[in-house]
């Protein structure tokens, strides 16, 4: 784990030069940090998500996509879809537990509460619901999503706003 200060990472919106790095943390991240919590098998079907590139494009220009940096170098990445749903939370390897995810979070939070939003939710790893738990999420269901042959656990979440 890294030494980091809040004030260094920096957020800004995605843009899709960063596509090329968006996606090898994507992959690096699912492969690292969740090989615990799921099999081979599932870790390659989930990070098959990579190969459609107009999908992850289509994201970036559609959602509330942002990434965080340091010093330069992305770090991580979350994306807000339909306003009320985060579709995406990733941290580098290297930053988990560093602070990255809760900037990232508080990031995608204040932009939905601004838009009006009383109930967030998002689908949630095995790996990632402790993060979520800690942030006020609480599970509304156990899924099973389907990726061509393998299923992967995750859970339906969600934190109301009063």
């Amino acid at each position: 784990m890294m030494s980091i200060s809040s004030n260094q990472i920096e957020i800004r919106m995605a843009e899709e030069s960063d596509l090329d790095w968006i996606l090898k943390l994507f992959q690096d991240c699912i492969l690292t940090v969740c090989r615990e919590d799921y099999s081979q098998a599932q870790l390659i079907a989930w990070t098959s998500a990579a190969a459609n590139m107009r999908r992850w494009k289509d994201k970036i220009q559609s959602q509330y996509f942002i990434v965080a940096h340091i010093n330069k170098k992305l770090v991580g990445f979350g994306a807000l879809e339909n306003k009320n749903v985060i579709d995406l939370l990733y941290v580098h390897k290297n930053c988990q537990r560093a602070g990255v995810g809760s900037k990232l979070f508080e990031h995608l939070v204040s932009t939905a509460q601004r838009q009006g939003i009383d109930v967030l939710k998002a689908q949630v790893s095995k790996t990632a619901r402790p993060f979520f738990e800690s942030k006020g999420f609480a599970i509304v269901h156990e899924q099973s999503k389907q990726i061509d042959a393998t299923a992967l656990q995750n859970y339906q979440m969600e934190k109301r706003f009063d």
